[in-house]
């Protein structure tokens, strides 16, 4: 029981690495997404900047990153689609990510999570019926 909470206390700080205006930092259990508006090189450099001062914390505390598992998400038609390095490799980018358990898509619809929900139904109701 004191485990998570000690855990919790021990990341806490993690929101300094990346402590930019236009920035959401959001933590869950041992995962955490980070977001930014990147309209220019300026931002993508800025959001660049955030990764690595991530890799500083992470270092630092001595709670490495999978970098496997991290990717970027370019969430816009206008997007300029920048590439970011984290521990000398460049993230994936993906069209959709889970989290919680809810699939995200780039373009925010619920479709793909409510296409694989309605297909693992009817595949539930096929198996009901033999």
């Amino acid at each position: 029981m004191l485990g998570p909470i000690l855990f919790l206390i021990y990341i806490n700080d993690i929101d300094n690495a990346v402590n930019f205006t236009s920035s959401v930092l959001k933590k869950f259990a041992d995962d955490t997404k980070w977001g930014m508006v990147v309209e220019n090189m300026q931002d993508r450099l800025r959001f660049q900047e955030g990764l690595d001062n991530l890799m500083v914390w992470s270092s630092d505390w001595q709670m490495l990153f999978n970098v496997d598992k991290c990717h970027i998400i370019h969430a816009s038609r206008n997007n300029n689609g920048f590439d970011y390095i984290m521990n000398g490799s460049t993230l994936a980018e993906v069209d959709a990510e889970k989290d919680v358990g809810v699939l995200l898509h780039k373009s925010f619809r619920p479709s793909i999570q409510c296409a694989r929900a309605a297909a693992k139904a009817n595949s539930v109701l096929v198996i009901d019926k033999v």
